[in-house]
Formats: structure tokens, C-alpha cells, sequence
């Protein structure tokens, strides 16, 4: 071959090996997925895994497992016929029958990833119905390679499983179901097994599909991360208050015990490796706006009287969104039902027509009116009559009509669970077939009902259409799951609530599967609708844990919050314990002044994606504040990409006196801190002192050679912190009661290494120390 066309060829395999990056291959009776992090090996005939290689960390787990068990009315199947094989350019097929089922075992490695995915496809093989009892992913026995099995839940009161953590010497893997509700069994550390029971009537015809098994590896960094929830715990604080937040409405009697859940060390390798598998698979989903979007939070800020002021001082402060403080566009009153709904006809779709002017409910109840003396009318209709299209009461009409003029859009909120007069077929019922209840004897429907789940979809289109709303979201009952056992009645606490009615396509007492797919199924549909709207839950999907946000932007962590210091603890063990994305966060402004307003402003940015305004409105009143606002929207608009991925630095805020995270990217990036007790005003006695490792421990690339920039952005704006190797320890001192921002670049080519002294003398200053080893969890520093 000449030369020339050797060398061009060459180039073109080289230029090729560049893209395949996930290859497939048949070896000894092997499958095998790999890309340049991992390699799978899975058995031909069984579908099994037989082991996962970490190649960056050069170690191989052995893991003798089963493809899968599927048991269904017409009994078991197993590995029993394989039909075919396909291999993919990222995934693998193996088709298998018996037992009077087709089943597609799947697995998929994408070419960035530390994991694989596994999942069925599952269907009648003579086109019967067939009833899907047990579906099992994974069942490892006799592993050998670990020291220990451990098991991992959100560190909630509502105990939704996460995964498991397999630890190694180097590190180890971690694995699990992308579902809320398992069926597992732990075996030390030589296996376990991993599974659901759906116990769902499958159609003739139907194809289920079944919830997602994933395996991956992760590296040791011998560094702890402790937590005991977000809850007091044992551990006393006086940096944070639990008063004035939702927290105690989790426990019967608003009685908190000392423990809530129990505590847990994990290392900060396996926080990191599924925080990055979470990113995967909970994705960053569009937003109204470009860039930062904030949102006003009308029932937050208690704006119950929609009045075009409103309207004018959200204008002066570039937001451009607005939910309205009552359910429904003024039809209702959280969490109170809203009669303009269960009254309404269900076929053909119709809204009742009102008697008079219905008026706007006030925070007191649906009695207290606002337009006084206009007569509140929320459960007065023409009998009979109805229109098929939504409408608001008028007042809520003009405050609408009022925003679309000034370029704010208005939203509203509503409560999932909703009965309907017309189809008390549809309601959830108890074990004595009484209509079950949500708060203060609201009676709900049944989410596993599938007439219902469509009526539900066709209401929240009609006040769609008619609205166009940006921003939406639930509050309330959806799974059937007591989450704020608080206001629970009779003696039961905290737990299932399930539906015992014969008619809706589930067994009596079990519709936690059907509900489960048909409220994902069902936020699909809108979000395939309105791929731009803001979707959030508060109460109702809780037990879900981080599963529940596959379609949602956010939801509002574990409580209603009362601050910043409280919005950053319950992020923290947002993406700490649930391991979720920070764009998945959620978090309020507040502030009764300018001094606490800004403060809330910068804690947002580095806790959120985007953020709404809660009580902070107040402030907003002020023209420095609507300016301050702006300017860092702008900022966090032009360093988004760095705001959306997020590593914590110290312990949990209100247990460290000095919190905060950093946000790098590859080589750069900017780091924030906070004071601990801001909200309560303590005044340290000694200065802060944050030690921070310049390393891959807060998201930078490892490469020891690299010189680093440290430079203040706020409250010192363009003041240089010094110059620093890879490895380095920045040493900053805090200012009082204020946040900061520092930014991390690379240094200019030539340029020496020169670290900024703090001038505090050593024996004034409590040093606070990043990534400090926590196992017993008692790293509180005080003066």
C-alpha cells in the first residue's frame, strides 16, 4: 500500500476510535459493554452481569448475578429460551420466552458514564392478558470482592430507597432501582436482590416496560460525609432555628425525637459517584426563560389581595412570573377544596357557572373575602348550568388581564387530589370503604384510577389554555402516602395510605405501582405539552424521593423553610443524602430587610438553578434592592454552567460554622461561603477562618502541575487572593455577616506561586477546615 494511503487510513481508524467510545463484544460465552471508564461482562445465555471493571482505578468487582425473574400469572421465567442477541453502538438486547411471556432484557452504557442500566420489556407471548406479579433485576450471591453491603435511603422520615453502597479497598460500586417502592433482600456483604412487585393486570396486547437497574463504580477519597437528616438530631446548634418551618407537621403531635432518623457516614467518593449518576438520570429540564429565571411566590409572600401594585413592583424588578396565593386562579384556598372543581360536570367537560360576582378568598378561609362587602362565592351555582371553558373569578381576571399588559405572567397552583361529585366511583377509599382524606376532611381520588388520571389531564388543559401559565405546580396528597402525619386523624402516624376500591385496575390495598406510573405518566403528557413550563411539587410526591423529579423541575425539599441558613441545609442534604442535581433545588428569597435580602440573594445563587421570591417581596419594595437583584441575575445568567453543578465544602449548615460550596468546572469555576447563624444573628467572637484544598476535592481537574487565580468577587469585588499550585490550602478570612464569592481560574503562563497572608493574628481565629473527616460527626468549632 503506498504510504500516503497507509497514513490517510490510519488517520481515518484513529479519527474514528475518537467517536467509539462504547464498544461491544462476544468472548467464552461473554457479552461485554465498554467504554474508556468501565467494562461490563454479562453471561449469553442467563442475561446476568459477571462483573464490572473500573478502569481508572484498575480494579475488577466480580459480581455473579441473574438476568432476571419475572413472575407472572402463568408462572416464572427466567434464562429460559434465548431467542437473539443484538448489540447496539450503547446497548445490548437479549430476547427471551417462556412461561407464556416475551421478554427483552436491555442494557445500556452511554460513553461518558460510571454506570450501566438495565430494564425489561415485557409482554404476553399469545397476545393474552396476563398479570405481572414480581419483576427481579438483580440477585447476587456469593460475592466476594467487598467488606461491606451497605444500604442507603434519602435519610427522610419517609425512607425512600436510594441504593446500595458495595465498598471495596479502593472504592467499590454502587447500585440500585430507579423506583421508591423496593422489594430487597441484603446479604451481608457476599450479595442481595433487588426487585419490585407491581402486582398489575397487563391488557391483551400491552407492553410494560419495566422500572430501570443500575450498577456503577466509584472511588474511595477517604474523606466522610455525616448526616443525620435534615432534622436537630442529637447534636445540639444554636446557628439554626427549627421554628417558624414545616418541619414539625412530619411528626404526630409535632413531637421531633431526638433521633429522627438514624445517623450515617458515607464517604465522599460514593456522595460524588451518585451525584453524578443522578445528573444522568434526572435531567436539567428547560425553564420560560433563558438563563436565571426567578418567579414570584404569591401564597409565600402572603399576596392574597391581587392588586395591580403587585404587578408594578415585580415589573421594577425585571420578574416576569407570579403564582397567585390561592389554588386555581382564585377558585380555592390551600388547602381547602375548591367546589368550581368537584361540582364541575365531568362528559362533556363543563365548569359550573357562577350565581353572581364570585369574589377572592382571603388568608383567613374561604368565608373571609377580600372585596369587601362583595359576598365570597366559592360553592354558589346555576344548577345545571355549565361552560366548557375555565374562568377565574373577576378580580383574579383583571389581575391577569393587568399583568399580560406589564409583562408579568401570572400562574396559579392546585392540590393533586381532587374529588368529583359526579364520579365518587374515583375516590381513594380506606379500609372500611369510606372515602380516604387529605387534610382537615378533604376527600380525594384514586391516582391509580385511570379515568381519572385522564379527567385530571383534561382539567389542567382547560385552565391552560384559557391562562397560559409559565409555572405551575402541585401541593398536596398524591401518592397515597401520609407525609405530614401531623394532621393525620386517629392514631396512625407517618405511612401508606393506600386505596382499597375494587374498580380501579389494582388489588384492594396495593395501588402504590399503577399510581406511581400513572402520575409519572401523566407529567409526561404536560411536560410533552409545555416543554418550557416550570413544573414543581411540594407535599404529595415526597415518598417518591428523587425518582419522583424525572419530570419536575424541583420540588421544596423536605419543610416549609423559615431562611437562607435553613434553605442551605435542607439543599444540602438535598444533594448530599438524596444526591439530587442542584438545578433540581429549591429555595425562597426572604428577608425583612435590605441587609437580609441581599444576603438570601447570593445564598440562593449558589443553592439553586433558578429561584423564586418568597417573603423577600417586601424588600423588593426598595429600589436598591430590585437593582441589587438584577445585577447578580445577570452575573448568575452569564455563569450559569458553573451554578449548575455544585460540591459541598464543609459539614451541614447549622453544624459548621462556616458553610458553603464550591462550583468548578474542569479548571474553573467560583466558590461561596457563609457565616454560620446569619438568621439568628450570632456574632462571632472570633474570626472565620476557611481552609479550602485546591484539589479534584472540589471539582477541579487533576492535574498537579496547573497555577490557580483566587480573586473575590463579592463583597470585595476584583480584590486578588493570592496564586496557588494544585494542592494547594486557600486560606481565606470571613467577613462579618456577609457572604462571599471567590473565583478560581487558571493563572496566566509564567507566573509565580504567591499565597495572601490573612492578617488576623492566629490566636483570634477559629479555623474551619473543608472536607474535614467527620466519623463520629462532631465537628462543631467553637469560639
Amino acid at each position: 500500500m503506498h504510504a500516503r494511503a497507509r497514513l490517510l487510513l490510519a488517520r481515518i481508524f484513529s479519527l474514528a476510535a475518537s467517536f467509539l467510545t462504547v464498544t461491544t463484544g462476544q468472548s467464552a460465552g461473554l457479552l461485554r459493554l465498554e467504554n474508556p471508564h468501565v467494562a461490563v461482562e454479562i453471561d449469553r445465555q442467563s442475561g446476568g452481569i459477571r462483573s464490572i471493571r473500573d478502569k481508572d482505578q484498575n480494579v475488577t468487582y466480580q459480581l455473579p448475578g441473574i438476568g432476571f425473574a419475572v413472575t407472572a400469572d402463568t408462572g416464572v421465567l427466567r434464562a429460559e429460551k434465548l431467542l437473539a442477541v443484538k448489540a447496539g453502538a450503547e446497548e445490548l438486547e437479549l430476547q427471551f420466552a417462556g412461561s407464556g411471556l416475551l421478554v427483552d432484557l436491555h442494557y445500556r452504557l452511554k460513553p461518558a458514564n460510571h454506570f450501566v442500566e438495565k430494564w425489561l420489556v415485557i409482554k404476553s407471548g399469545n397476545a393474552k392478558p396476563y398479570f405481572l406479579k414480581e419483576v427481579v433485576l438483580e440477585d447476587v450471591a456469593n460475592a466476594t470482592e467487598f467488606t461491606d453491603i451497605h444500604y442507603h435511603d434519602d435519610q427522610s422520615v419517609w425512607h425512600c430507597p436510594i441504593n446500595l453502597f458495595l465498598r471495596g479497598e479502593k472504592g467499590g460500586c454502587f447500585a440500585g432501582l430507579e423506583y421508591p417502592y423496593w422489594d430487597h433482600e441484603l446479604r451481608g456483604k457476599t450479595g442481595f436482590r433487588l426487585g419490585y412487585k407491581p402486582n398489575y393486570p397487563g391488557l391483551a396486547g400491552e407492553v410494560n416496560t419495566s422500572e430501570k437497574y443500575f450498577l456503577g463504580v466509584y472511588r474511595k477519597e477517604g474523606i466522610s460525609r455525616y448526616s443525620h437528616g435534615p432534622y436537630p438530631g442529637q447534636r445540639p446548634t444554636s446557628l439554626v432555628h427549627w421554628k417558624d418551618t414545616g418541619l414539625f407537621q412530619d411528626f404526630k403531635n409535632q413531637r421531633i425525637p431526638a433521633a429522627a432518623v438514624d445517623s450515617e457516614v458515607l464517604d465522599w467518593g460514593e456522595v460524588w459517584a451518585m451525584q453524578d449518576f443522578m445528573r444522568e438520570v434526572l435531567p436539567d429540564l428547560p425553564l420560560p426563560e433563558e438563563g436565571y429565571w426567578v418567579w414570584q411566590n404569591g401564597w409565600w409572600a402572603g399576596l392574597f389581595d391581587p392588586q395591580p401594585a403587585i404587578i408594578d413592583r415585580l415589573q421594577a424588578a425585571g420578574v416576569h412570573d407570579i403564582m397567585t396565593a390561592h389554588t386555581w386562579y382564585g377558585r380555592g384556598n390551600h388547602p381547602g377544596a375548591e367546589p368550581y372543581l368537584s361540582q364541575m360536570r365531568i362528559d362533556p367537560l363543563g365548569f359550573p357557572v357562577d350565581k353572581a360576582v364570585a369574589g377572592i378568598p382571603g388568608p383567613a378561609g374561604p368565608a373571609a373575602g377580600l372585596h369587601s362587602p362583595h359576598q365570597v362565592l366559592l360553592d354558589q351555582f346555576k344548577p345545571g348550568q355549565f361552560t366548557p371553558d375555565f374562568r377565574a373569578p373577576p378580580a383574579m381576571q383583571q389581575f391577569v388581564d393587568y399583568g399580560r399588559q406589564h409583562g408579568v405572567h401570572v400562574s396559579s397552583f392546585s392540590l393533586p387530589g381532587i374529588w368529583f361529585d359526579q364520579k365518587p366511583e374515583w375516590g381513594s377509599l380506606d379500609e372500611q370503604g369510606k372515602p380516604s382524606e387529605y387534610l382537615f376532611g378533604r376527600k380525594v381520588s384514586c391516582p391509580a384510577c385511570d379515568d381519572y388520571m385522564r379527567h385530571m389531564l383534561a382539567v389542567h388543559e382547560a385552565a391552560f389554555a384559557k391562562y397560559q401559565p409559565r409555572w405551575w405546580g402541585w401541593d398536596g396528597r398524591w401518592m397515597s402516602f401520609w407525609e405530614v402525619p401531623a394532621y393525620r386523624p386517629g392514631p396512625k402516624g407517618i405511612g401508606a395510605d393506600p386505596c382499597f376500591a375494587k374498580t380501579h385496575g389494582h388489588l384492594p390495598g396495593d395501588n402504590f405501582y399503577r399510581e406511581w406510573k400513572n402520575i409519572q405518566k401523566f407529567l409526561a403528557e404536560l411536560r410533552r405539552r409545555y416543554p418550557n413550563m416550570c413544573l414543581e411539587q411540594y407535599c404529595g410526591l415526597k415518598r417518591g424521593g428523587p425518582w419522583a423529579l424525572q419530570h419536575l423541575n424541583a420540588d421544596d425539599g423536605y419543610y416549609e423553610t423559615n431562611g437562607a441558613d435553613m434553605n442551605r441545609l435542607e439543599t444540602w442534604h438535598n444533594q448530599n443524602d438524596r444526591f439530587r442535581p442542584v438545578y433540581k433545588n429549591y429555595a425562597a428569597l426572604f428577608g425583612e430587610d435590605s441587609r437580609a435580602f441581599q444576603f438570601n440573594v447570593i445564598a440562593t445563587l449558589s443553592t439553586t438553578a433558578y429561584c423564586q421570591i418568597g417573603p423577600g417581596f417586601k424588600p423588593l419594595a426598595l429600589k436598591e434592592n430590585q437593582e441589587f437583584l438584577k445585577t447578580w441575575r445577570a452575573w448568575a445568567t452569564a455563569n450559569l454552567r458553573y451554578l449548575k453543578v455544585k460540591r459541598d465544602l464543609f459539614e451541614c449548615p447549622g453544624y459548621s460554622l462556616i458553610d458553603g460550596s464550591a462550583h468548578i468546572v474542569e479548571d474553573r469555576g467560583y466558590l461561596f461561603l457563609f457565616p454560620g447563624g446569619f438568621d439568628r444573628k450570632i456574632k462571632h467572637t472570633k474570626t472565620l477562618r476557611a481552609s479550602i484544598p485546591l484539589t479534584r476535592w472540589i471539582g477541579l481537574n487533576e492535574n498537579p502541575a496547573a497555577i490557580f487565580q483566587v480573586t473575590e468577587v463579592y463583597p470585595h469585588a476584583g480584590v486578588e487572593r493570592g496564586r496557588y499550585r494544585y494542592g494547594d490550602e486557600f486560606l481565606y478570612d470571613m467577613p462579618h455577616d456577609s457572604a462571599v464569592i471567590l473565583s478560581v481560574t487558571p493563572a496566566a503562563a509564567g507566573v509565580q506561586i504567591q499565597h495572601t497572608a490573612e492578617k488576623t493574628p492566629d490566636d483570634k481565629v477559629t479555623v474551619v477546615t473543608a472536607f474535614s473527616p467527620t466519623a463520629a460527626g462532631d465537628s462543631i468549632q467553637r469560639d
